[in-house]
């Protein structure tokens, strides 16, 4: 399933291409069914809320949208409704839907200490932070130019320029989310009258991860000896850019260590920070020329796209081969006490010899085969088992 998809649609007037550049984030529509389910938990929980109301009937919409516009084949070229949709309308409900739940959320946290006050206190700081992790796909922006140059044929060649960068105005709102939250919850998260780490936070910090790793692709991840607090993949993002149906360049993200986390807070000193927003503007560029076989007739567009998991298949195959490696070698043995055993009986007369000779050949035939493709799988396995990390 893939995350997120940044589309770039080029548009071409006759014979003459354009370098225009469309942002657009196309969004899974699972990730927008959990909104709305998201949305309908939330209205059970909080005061009546017209805002919240608002949003649950725009959600049916955008939910709607999404589905419609989604269904576009990588290869043709975008609607311009949809672009508007992808650049204009989702981006607007996605930042009412974080400000709106994060508010509501938060504003139902009361000064009372109880023990059952004080645990739905607890509960009601945990699911804020759902309000406000973003997905480091959702923060990288994709710029870039090419030109066009028509080859004989009927063929055409571009050459390409594309730099990374980060989304630095929707870093920084993500912070100011993240400085009220500790503002408000500072005190929620800590035993009372300690500087320790409330029990039931940590507890209900990774069931919160559940929820967020399988609609988002992001988790928190929790240092409890310095009491940091930082977002990180839940699988690292890896990508490839499409032009005119062809993969011409790709980018797989390995890092998710504190450094490099789109946004950390420190629980013991307070401090909220992103790293990102230090970071260089541009922190990845791909260069190159990609030839093409035919001219189009409707047009450039490319899109960007997110997969799920790029090292599913590594696991996968790992897993796979060192099963296969596992149980040859195992039949191997097996083969090889048989002939053993055959060899250790005292044959009656010649024919019983013979038969015992030809027995003895099959089953260490066997052996051999079995152990080949045990040795081939083992070496398949320790090489995605490379690969993979």
């Amino acid at each position: 399933m893939k995350r997120l998809a940044l589309l770039i649609l080029l548009a071409l007037a006759g014979e003459t291409f354009a370098d225009e550049i469309i942002t657009i984030y196309n969004r899974d529509q699972a990730d927008i069914d959990a909104l709305q389910r998201d949305l309908e938990a939330l209205k059970q929980n909080v005061a009546s809320n017209p805002a919240i109301d608002s949003l649950l009937e725009q959600a049916g919409e955008i939910a709607q949208m999404n589905n419609r516009c989604s269904s576009i084949d990588l290869t043709q070229e975008l609607d311009p409704a949809c672009g508007h949709f992808y650049t204009v309308d989702l981006p607007e409900f996605e930042a009412k839907y974080l400000q709106i739940t994060g508010e509501a959320r938060l504003n139902a946290i009361t000064v009372e200490t109880e023990m059952n006050k004080r645990e739905e206190q607890i509960h009601a700081c945990t699911d804020a932070l759902l309000s406000i992790a973003i997905p480091k796909e959702q923060l990288i922006i994709l710029n870039g130019s090419f030109t066009a140059e028509p080859l004989p044929g009927n063929k055409f060649d571009i050459t390409y320029h594309y730099d990374m960068k980060w989304n630095k105005d929707l870093a920084e709102n993500m912070m100011k989310r993240a400085r009220r939250w500790v503002e408000t919850c500072h005190q929620v998260v800590h035993r009372q009258g300690s500087t320790e780490l409330a029990p039931l936070f940590t507890n209900r910090l990774d069931s919160i991860n559940n929820v967020l790793s399988s609609s988002k692709n992001v988790m928190y991840k929790l240092d409890k000896s310095t009491q940091s607090m930082y977002l990180v993949p839940a699988s690292k993002p890896k990508g490839f850019y499409m032009f005119n149906g062809s993969k011409i360049f790709s980018y797989w993200d390995k890092r998710d260590n504190a450094e490099t986390s789109p946004l950390l807070v420190n629980l013991y000193s307070l401090d909220v920070d992103s790293p990102i927003l230090d970071a260089e503007d541009t922190y990845k560029s791909f260069d190159g020329r990609a030839t093409f076989n035919s001219r189009p007739k409707d047009g450039l567009y490319g899109r960007w796209s997110w997969e799920k998991d790029p090292t599913d298949w590594a696991k996968v195959g790992y897993i796979s081969s060192a099963a296969l490696a596992g149980t040859s070698i195992i039949l191997g043995i097996v083969f090889h006490a048989q002939a053993t055993s055959i060899g250790d009986k005292a044959p009656k007369n010649e024919s019983e010899y013979k038969k015992n000779l030809d027995d003895i050949k099959s089953k260490q035939t066997l052996r051999n085969v079995f152990y080949g493709i045990g040795a081939v799988a083992l070496a398949a396995s320790v090489t995605l088992f490379v690969l993979d990390f």
